[in-house]
């Protein structure tokens, strides 16, 4: 963040931030099964990314755009923002995600319940569950590694960090 923002701003643009990655995200998902699988796994893994890397230069400047609970639990752990802060973000991101996730079940009413049940992830039939955790703990460490290389480190260029992180 270029300036201290007030806390309500910054939850603001966490909650647009996440609302907007599940909605084109999730939205991807939802919209491939919808279409017979038209929108496809690299139609889906874009709208991810450059959704976030999007919000990042959109919003990255009033929040540091974590829009992901994991992201704000670390910056809590390496004393990046406070409790209350941090708190404050998590509430913001849930509150955007089960928004769009509502928004989606009126867009998709055929999806629920149904593959891909509004673009929710799971687990490919041959992973068990440990190995699912093992992947999306890896995974997460990556994108958290990256955004502390090239958003948090005062050392890296920050014109490049959206891009880096979607």
């Amino acid at each position: 963040m270029a300036e201290a923002q007030p806390a309500y701003k910054t939850w603001i643009a966490e909650f647009i931030g996440t609302f907007a990655l599940v909605f084109i995200g999730a939205g991807a998902v939802a919209a491939d099964g919808a279409s017979g699988g038209k929108v496809g796994v690299v139609g889906i893994a874009f709208a991810h990314g450059l959704t976030l890397m999007a919000m990042i230069y959109a919003l990255g400047h009033i929040s540091g755009t974590h829009i992901n609970p994991a992201v704000t639990i670390s910056m809590l752990v390496t004393g990046r923002i406070s409790l209350g802060v941090g708190a404050g973000y998590i509430v913001a991101q849930l509150l955007g995600a089960v928004l769009a996730g509502l928004v989606l079940a009126l867009i998709f009413p055929l999806q629920i319940g149904g593959a891909p049940f509004l673009g929710a992830t799971d687990l490919a039939p041959q992973l068990d569950f440990s190995k699912g955790v093992l992947i999306e703990a890896i995974l997460t460490f990556f994108l958290v590694f990256t955004i502390f290389g090239v958003a948090v480190d005062e050392r890296s260029p920050k014109h490049l960090a959206g891009v880096a992180i979607g």
